[in-house]
């Protein structure tokens, strides 16, 4: 089902058809199911509420860098493409485990229907966002990962890795639910 995931997205527009198929693979893996707390980890709502919770950071910032002046050289399509593969192979990697930034722990998680809610309800904020923004704009903006081993990534490859950071973290939910 991920398989169209697996097309590099070369326009904005397949950008957010990107993060919308993310979201409704997550929407569906979640749909009817118990909110299962494993022995160890997290619960599927602190799962859904820390991809909210990294979301919301991620909108925040490319909203910031939008509005800003502060630009870099845009990236070449061949960096672009480069960049997005190498995005699929840090979030698709599940063999290599990372503590989240303390920055996005899923702390007093809301119930799951609500944490569903605030997914939506950001999700539809950076959409909004990006129908007000460009490819090119979006590839002259370039911020820094927190795992330092990632570095710098563009406008464009945020929104892979939020649409990447999804489909991770869904296995997870597979693994609670089996």
């Amino acid at each position: 089902m991920t398989q169209r995931l697996n097309l590099f997205p070369s326009t904005l527009e397949q950008r957010i058809d990107e993060l919308n198929l993310a979201n409704k693979f997550l929407l569906k893996e979640i749909n009817n199911k118990a909110d299962l707390k494993p022995l160890s980890g997290w619960s599927i709502s602190e799962i859904v509420y820390h991809l909210y919770i990294v979301e919301k950071g991620i909108t925040g910032m490319l909203q910031k860098a939008i509005q800003s002046s502060e630009r870099c050289e845009k990236k070449s399509s061949e960096e672009l493409k480069k960049e997005w593969e190498n995005i699929i192979n840090f979030a698709s990697n599940r063999q290599e485990r990372f503590n989240a930034p303390s920055f996005t722990l899923p702390n007093n998680a809301p119930h799951l229907s609500d944490a569903i809610k605030l997914l939506a309800e950001i999700h539809e904020k950076l959409v909004t966002i990006l129908k007000n923004t460009s490819a090119d704009e979006l590839a002259s903006i370039a911020k820094p990962h927190a795992v330092e081993s990632v570095g710098l990534i563009s406008g464009l490859g945020w929104l892979t890795l939020i649409a990447q950071h999804k489909l991770r973290h869904i296995e997870q939910i597979k693994e609670i639910s089996s």
